[in-house]
């Protein structure tokens, strides 16, 4: 746990260097210049890791884009009229959202549903295998110190 704080306040300590050593146009540049070095190195791996965030994320962008288009409604009939424009007139999704779901459209959605289908595949198989053993470890546990009085169990189960 405190090596996991550690990495957390680390990580955000590197944050708040970044962003206030750098204006916001540099930062862009330098963002754009790292996906464009990962996109260029791990170009042929991508699909898996987009398989992946299918598979982990796919009910959080479902409502996402609900309440795009829920943001999208607000601002076509007008209740709030310091909001921003409603962007294209017909559009369901806000400017930002739309340009999101067209990166997405412009994935090789076959190949990058396979492997989640195989994603899919490997968490069920890692659950069962990971219960499954847990039972027979503690079944062997069980029957190795069956013999043992409460103080060598407890003194086993601390250590």
């Amino acid at each position: 746990a405190a090596l996991a704080a550690l990495t957390l306040a680390s990580f955000v300590a590197s944050a708040m260097f970044v962003a206030v050593s750098f204006s916001k146009a540099e930062r862009n540049q330098n963002a754009a210049a790292v996906f464009e070095r990962l996109r260029q190195k791990y170009g042929k791996h991508l699909d898996v890791v987009r398989a992946l965030f299918v598979v982990t994320c796919a009910p959080f962008v479902l409502l996402y884009f609900g309440f795009s288009m829920m943001n999208q409604f607000i601002r076509r009939i007008g209740i709030f009229p310091c909001s921003q424009p409603s962007g294209e007139e017909g559009d369901l999704f806000t400017a930002r959202t739309r340009t999101q779901v067209n990166v997405m459209k412009s994935w090789d959605r076959a190949k990058v549903y396979t492997f989640a289908v195989y994603w899919g595949i490997a968490f069920m198989i890692m659950q069962v295998i990971v219960a499954n053993l847990t039972v027979v470890f503690l079944s062997w546990i069980i029957e190795k110190t069956e013999g043992f009085g409460l103080a060598p169990i407890t003194a086993i189960m601390c250590a």
